[in-house]
Order: structure tokens, then C-alpha cells, then sequence
């Protein structure tokens, strides 16, 4: 089981990946808790992930069809599908149920949905929910340094518990979206949908990736 934690970026059009959460069996070479001497193993972990919903904030300045710019925010939410994660580990047990491990992994998942609440334009709150259209994956390549304690209980079940460290690096460099999406409803709010549509690319597409710290 791991969660990793991600930095939440504030800026026009960003946005941060948040936590996530993988729950799987792993096939490996155990260990043995009631080892004495002290032994190498490797492993290879396939768990499904189930990623927590991402919060971040957007900010940005548009003219909203008055010729003059005005400040915008909005705090988003990204729904993510199940998906999946690859783990090659290796580890050292050291006896009397005392390990090492160190992981290295893939994981990749849907980004199913990106909804704004809480829209505020100029220091006014707007009554609207802006839910923009999204598909692609949101990638995560990372490694963790962990340390384990088996609990013996006389049969070929082993639980453990400990922890470890490390980092994530999450790229959704891959995601078409229309990153027009807050600001045009923020437009056709204040203008009765009399504006005309923004132009492609007025807003920035929101950052691609970031390495954060894990554990």
C-alpha cells in the first residue's frame, strides 16, 4: 500500500495531481519472517490503483468581454478511473523478521473528469459549476526506500507493517482538454452568452508534470 502526496500548484491554468492510492497482492520471492541469516529477494508487484480525486486552485486574469482585464479563481477537482501500477523491488532481510526494500514503478490512470466549484471573478462569487470534458492518462514513475517488519504467526501468512520514502514524478502531458473551459463560462455568465467564443489557446494548458515527495 502506498499514498503519495503532491504539491498543489497555484498559477493560470494549473493544476496539481494530489494523492493517490494502490491496494494489490505482490508476486515476489517473500521473505521468511523466521529467517536467522541474512539473505537478498526480489519481487514484482501489480496492484490496482485507486487514485484519490486531485484539488488545486486555477487563478487567472480575463477581459470577460468589458475590455478590461479581471482576476479569476476557481478551486478544481480531477476524477480519476481505476487503474494499474508495475513494481519491480529488491530487498534484504536481515532475520527475525527485520527487511530493507527499494522499489521502482510505473502507474498509469484515466483522468475521467475536472469540475470547478466555487468560481469567484473580480471579488464576486459566481453561481456556477463548470465541469470541462477530459481524456487521457495521468502517468506516475517513482521509487521508494522502505523498511518492513514481519510479523511471524506460525503459517505461510505473513503481515507487515513499516514505511519508506521516496518520490513521485506525475506526467499528464498527454491529456486533450479545452483549457478555454472556466473562462468561457465565466464569459457567457457575465454577458448573457453574448461574447463571442475565446480564441484556442487563451488560457494555458495546465502543467504537464511534476516530481514531488512520497511516502
Amino acid at each position: 500500500m502506498g499514498r503519495i502526496f503532491a504539491r498543489t500548484a497555484t498559477g493560470r491554468g494549473t493544476a496539481a495531481l494530489a494523492m493517490a492510492l494502490g491496494l494489490g497482492a505482490a508476486l515476489a520471492a517473500a521473505p521468511d519472517a523466521r529467517a536467522q541469516d541474512g539473505r537478498f529477494y526480489v519481487g514484482l508487484n501489480v496492484p490496482v490503483m485507486f487514485i484519490d480525486d486531485t484539488d488545486s486552485t486555477t487563478t487567472g486574469s480575463q477581459a470577460f468581454g468589458q475590455g478590461t482585464a479581471t482576476p479569476y479563481e476557481a478551486k478544481s477537482t480531477s476524477e480519476y478511473d481505476t487503474g494499474f501500477k508495475v513494481a519491480g523491488l529488491v530487498g534484504f532481510e536481515f532475520g527475525r523478521g527485520l527487511r530493507v526494500e527499494a522499489e521502482l514503478f510505473f502507474a498509469r490512470a484515466e483522468v475521467a473528469k475536472v469540475t470547478y466549484k466555487g468560481v469567484n471573478a473580480g471579488g464576486n462569487q459566481l453561481p456556477i459549476t463548470v465541469d470541462v470534458p477530459i481524456s487521457g492518462t495521468a502517468d506516475q514513475l517513482g521509487g521508494f526506500a522502505s523498511v518492513w517488519y514481519d510479523i511471524t504467526t506460525g503459517s505461510d501468512w505473513i503481515p507487515y507493517i513499516g514505511g519508506g520514502l521516496g518520490f513521485i514524478r506525475v506526467d499528464r502531458g498527454n491529456l486533450e482538454h479545452d483549457s478555454n473551459g472556466l473562462a468561457q463560462a465565466i464569459v457567457d455568465l457575465r454577458t448573457g452568452g453574448r461574447a463571442p467564443p475565446l480564441p484556442p489557446g487563451t488560457v494555458p494548458e495546465i502543467s504537464t508534470s511534476d516530481t514531488v515527495l512520497a511516502f
